[in-house]
Formats: C-alpha cells, sequence, structure tokens
C-alpha cells in the first residue's frame, strides 16, 4: 500500500492561486462527497510527488488560576512558517522524504525567533540539521539552549527503530490500491471509508490552475461527527483502540474547532492540487484556556513525478544513548 505525500498534520496562510485563471471541470457527478472523498484517495495513492505548506496564526492564552491556586499570566503566541517538501517510495515500499522548514514567531512581545531546519529519511535512517534556533526567553530554557547551539549548523543522523519502519495498518484517504488483494484489514477500513459521509456539504466554486494544473475548487463543510466516529472505528481496525480519555480529549478537541475549508481538484487526473483552511480552535484544559486562529495552505506540485533524494554529506551519527556525536 502507498504511503502519504503527508496530508494532514494538517495547514496554510494567504490565499494564493498560481498561474492564470483556468476552467472548472467540465462534468462532475452528482455525489460530490465521493468525489472529493476520491480525489484525496488518489493524492494519497501517488508513488512520489512535492508540497509546500504556509501556516500563519495567533494562540492567545488567558489568565488562569492553576490547581495549585497559583496565578498564570496569560501570553501569546505568533507564528508564520513554511514547510517545503518532497516524498517517494523506496525500493522497500516505505517512503523516503525530505523536508525543508522556515519559521519564525514570538512571545507576547518579544522580537521574532527564527527556526530553520532539514529533514531527511532514506530507507531506515534519519538525517536532520537546523540552522537558526529560536533563543528561549525562558528561566528554564537555558540549558535547552546551551544544548541546541552544540548541534546547530551540522548534519546528524538517526537509525530508525525497525518497529517504527514496520508499522502496518491504515489511515485516512490512505486507501489500498482498487486492484490489490485486500487484507481483512485493509477491506474493513475500505468498507468504513466508503460508507463515511465527511462532509455536509460541498459547493463547487470555479476553476483555477494550480501549479499548471487546470483545477475546480469545493468549498466544503466538514463534518466534525462523522470525522470522530470513523477515527475511533478505524483506530480499532487497526489493532490501536482509543481509551476512553483519548476519546474524550479528542471530541473536546473537535468540538473546541471552526474551520473554514476550500479544496481544488486536478479535473484531469482527480487528486487534489490544493487546501486552503482557516482553523479557529479552542484550548478547552482547564490548565491553559485560550484560542487559536490559524491560516494554513498546503499545495501539491509534481504529483507522481519521480523526485529526488540524497543522503547528505558528512552527517555525523547521533548517539541517542547519550549527549550524540560532538
Amino acid at each position: 500500500m502507498k504511503k502519504s505525500l503527508l496530508l494532514t498534520s494538517i495547514v496554510a496562510f494567504t490565499l494564493v492561486l498560481t498561474g492564470c485563471w483556468g476552467g472548472g471541470a467540465e462534468e462532475l457527478p452528482e455525489d460530490l462527497d465521493s468525489y472529493i472523498k476520491g480525489a484525496f484517495a488518489n493524492w494519497q495513492a501517488a508513488d512520489s510527488g512535492s508540497f509546500s505548506l504556509d501556516v500563519d496564526g495567533k494562540i492567545d492564552f488567558e489568565d488562569f488560576v492553576n490547581d495549585a491556586g497559583e496565578s498564570i499570566d496569560g501570553r501569546t503566541i505568533i507564528l508564520n512558517g513554511v514547510l517545503d517538501g518532497k516524498t517517494t517510495e523506496n525500493s522497500d515500499g516505505g517512503t523516503d522524504f525530505d523536508f525543508l522548514i522556515d519559521a519564525e514567531g514570538a512571545l507576547d512581545s518579544d522580537d521574532p525567533e527564527s527556526f530553520s531546519a532539514m529533514i531527511r529519511q532514506l530507507g531506515d535512517t534519519l538525517y536532520f540539521r537546523y540552522d537558526d534556533f529560536p533563543n528561549l526567553n525562558l528561566p528554564e530554557a537555558e540549558s535547552i539552549n546551551q544544548v541546541a547551539a552544540l548541534f546547530q549548523s551540522k548534519w546528524w543522523s538517526i537509525p530508525v527503530p525497525e518497529d517504527v519502519l514496520n508499522q502496518s495498518g491504515v489511515s485516512l484517504f490512505d486507501l489500498p490500491e482498487e486492484d490489490a488483494e485486500l487484507t481483512e484489514q485493509e477491506q474493513l477500513l475500505k468498507d468504513l471509508y466508503d460508507e463515511t459521509d465527511f462532509f455536509t456539504a460541498v459547493i463547487e466554486n470555479g476553476g483555477a490552475k494550480i501549479d499548471g494544473v487546470n483545477s475546480t475548487q469545493f468549498d466544503i463543510e466538514f463534518d466534525k461527527d462523522a470525522f470522530y466516529t470513523y477515527s475511533v472505528r478505524a483506530a480499532e481496525i487497526n489493532g490501536s483502540p482509543m481509551t476512553v480519555e483519548s476519546q474524550e480529549d479528542f471530541q473536546t478537541a473537535l468540538d473546541g474547532l471552526a474551520i473554514d475549508l476550500s479544496v481544488w481538484v486536478a479535473n484531469d487526473d482527480q487528486y487534489v492540487t490544493k487546501i486552503v483552511a482557516g482553523l479557529a480552535v479552542e484550548a478547552r484544559d482547564d490548565e491553559r484556556p485560550g484560542m487559536a486562529n490559524l491560516d494554513v495552505e498546503l499545495e501539491v506540485s509534481d504529483f507522481g513525478e519521480a523526485v529526488e533524494i540524497s543522503v547528505p554529506e558528512g552527517a555525523t551519527p547521533f548517539d541517542l544513548g547519550g549527549a550524540g556525536a560532538l
């Protein structure tokens, strides 16, 4: 089964349409819910491709009194960043990836701090490097700043544990190929997926060229209850059922989520070319009440095309049992 190109972690800021305007799909099926689900499944099934994820947002935490009776001042976090990535299926059927992260953020009225990093995985080895690391202006963060300086501006390598590489199971939109012989687990998830309506409304809203690909825009109302039910049942099928506490936390998180969602779908090949979402997330944890507002944009390119990911030169093995090789 193909690995995902990364959805997800799900997130981007300003609405930007690349290229000139293009026409919408000439013929669309009446069941747009299934059409959108199919577009996500086709996207996730691609062997390789690239994407760019932009995030821009603010998190406001309120003043509160903790369980010990201590008064804690509220604070505001401003953040924005870009994740450029590419993924490809390797010879073992797993996924190699190459991510470049460039972000900055500010706490309260402090000046913005930058963070930049590169992360690659090839086969059973993970490589990472960061060149900019925020100077955390907190008393308890002094040791973190000192350690971070030791590892800065170098490539490091870490072996990926075998149990992580060999993880099995299927997830949202990441489905087996149509002509594949399904295991009982895969068939159960596919049936669950086919039976679930994730959207309460799907409205066509014109066309655009996304990275040169003629695409149709759809404005979508997401069904949080359907997503909750699907996720809980999918976890059971995958052999990792959610605990009662996890289900309650998940439901609480969804209850506090408001989302404005638009998706662009390639007219010819029916895969997702772009996602724009406005997210408002209410924090309901008594230890840190607040609200996060995020603008998210994900754009797909090089769909199904070969991408090259190489081993970085001079990577130093990172010692997980100690402080690393310095």
